[in-house]
């Protein structure tokens, strides 16, 4: 899968790591250069990207590729950059096109409670360390579902993530009786595997 999630927080790759699906990050090179930290990515894998350089992309396009050749699945954050507001941001498209060409379903990731752990700007953990992180693993979305139309796809899990984080924050529609267990209605390990 490409792996899409909103960004709220530094803390969300922790989070990812309860999905219980290993996914290989796409990185800003300047998280790469972090003392120990930088390493351990290099080792796991992960993709590092510099979005003020396009020229990289076709490397960038290649090792992606290449992880979902070997069956691995990718995460993305589209937004770009964090949230100010923890309020999800409109999504940068050039994932879903790889995704949509390479025929690589998208699936879907709602992180919600991250904002407030480490806001955009914090440099440690802010207001303790017993708050609510939760982590929806939303059903997949074929990579053909918008048609030939990867912008579309892109719009379309953009507003499913969006939708899901309005129901988790009780902003849903009415009648909405799904209760609040840590994963979305028609979520679950197998929706990741």
């Amino acid at each position: 899968y490409l792996v899409i999630c909103n960004h709220q927080s530094l803390v969300d790759s922790l989070a990812m790591l309860r999905i219980g699906h290993q996914v290989k990050f796409i990185s800003h090179a300047k998280v790469f250069k972090a003392p120990m930290l930088g390493a351990a990515m290099r080792i796991c894998g992960y993709v590092s990207v510099d979005p003020g350089n396009p020229f990289p992309a076709p490397r960038v396009a290649r090792e992606i590729e290449g992880w979902w050749t070997l069956g691995e699945s990718v995460c993305l954050y589209p937004e770009g950059t964090r949230s100010s507001d923890g309020e999800i941001q409109p999504f940068k498209r050039g994932g879903f096109r790889l995704a949509h060409g390479a025929q690589v379903g998208i699936l879907p990731v709602a992180i919600d409670g991250t904002h407030e752990v480490m806001p955009k700007g914090a440099l440690t953990f802010v207001g303790g360390f017993f708050k609510r992180v939760r982590v929806h693993v939303l059903p997949p979305i074929p990579w053909d579902a918008c048609g030939d139309d990867p912008i579309a796809l892109s719009r379309l899990t953009h507003d499913t993530i969006a939708a899901e984080l309005d129901r988790m924050r009780g902003r849903g529609t009415v009648g909405d009786s799904s209760t609040d267990t840590g994963r979305s209605p028609g979520s679950g390990r197998a929706a990741a595997g």
